[in-house]
């Protein structure tokens, strides 16, 4: 059957589609019952969009010329099962539920067992039980996604994080460039503080500002957004003391050197050992960025 271009009202933000959109090629972009819930992607939909010329009459509500205060949440793109009549299925009982994307994404990543790359996702889209609609990053460097074969994908949204395993569907080429995950059967959830400190165990170098004093190896013991507690062999340091700390962070395959001013909170004795907690009180926003991966990078 003939193509057609897509007019205005052919399909409308947050309704569902009243039949399926193409390509000018014919390959499908969005199949008949779903619903666009970004009006970026709505637009995108009508600049590339297609339908069948013997679909069903339009419906006199034409495209939105604005958002509404909902739309500007940052769910980038949904989709929802719809009945015949009209209303969205519930997705099974049983099954158990990822978080919708009214909340930022801080990562989302597959692993493959017995290889060390990880497959940096987003996710733009959640079908409550049947599937997970993803992208590749617009930096991803990761390999290639084979179809088939199951991943360990670790999730970390609010202040929860997600670890389950999934798998790319075989007919996996969704609307719009997504790719579709299936749904996973069981989904392990951990709740994580709003400042997570990870327990480390690596050296580091720590200036007191001193003069001609020279740096003293640390042991860093546990590393947050906002400070670390270090231990060394000396008692150097006293509480409310300001000093510079230098210390190699490995996140993403990659080992950066951080530097951070820091302020000595506490101090105590150790053993043979001098234990100091450290705030982070000034540092560039790059090292601030690095310190983030890292530490989610270790939750994970």
């Amino acid at each position: 059957m003939p193509l057609i271009k897509l007019r205005d009202g052919d399909i409308a933000l947050n309704q569902p589609a009243r039949f399926s959109i193409y390509r000018e090629d014919g390959r499908l972009l969005l199949k008949q019952g779903c619903v666009v819930t970004a009006e970026d992607l709505l637009a995108r939909a009508y600049h590339i969009g297609y339908r069948q010329s013997a679909a069903p009459a339009r419906s006199p509500a034409a495209r939105p010329a604005a958002s509404t205060a909902d739309d500007k949440l940052p769910l980038l793109f949904g989709v929802a099962r719809i009945s015949e009549s009209g209303q969205a299925k519930d997705a099974p009982a049983a099954r158990p539920a990822l978080p919708g994307l009214r909340q930022k994404v801080e990562f989302f990543y597959l692993m493959q067992p017995g290889k060390p790359d990880t497959i940096a996702l987003e996710l733009v889209g959640v079908l409550q039980g049947e599937a997970l609609i993803v992208r590749r990053t617009a930096d991803s460097c990761s390999p290639a996604l084979p179809p088939g074969v199951t991943f360990d994908a670790r999730l970390f949204t609010g202040t929860d994080l997600f670890r389950f395993s999934t798998r790319f569907m075989l007919d996996s080429t969704g609307p719009l460039g997504c790719l579709f995950l299936e749904y996973p059967a069981t989904v392990a959830q951990a709740a994580v503080r709003r400042h997570p400190r990870v327990s480390t165990a690596f050296c580091a170098r720590l200036w007191s500002g001193e003069y001609r004093r020279p740096p003293v190896e640390v042991i860093v013991h546990n590393v947050s957004v906002t400070g670390a507690r270090v231990s060394a062999t000396e008692d150097f340091l006293v509480v409310g003391q300001n000093a510079r700390l230098v210390m190699k962070l490995a996140a993403d395959g990659c080992t950066r050197p951080v530097t951070v001013c820091v302020q000595v909170r506490n101090r105590r004795e150790e053993g043979d050992r001098v234990a100091y907690g450290l705030e982070f009180v000034r540092m560039s926003d790059e090292f601030r960025r690095d310190i983030r991966d890292f530490v989610l990078a270790s939750l994970a």
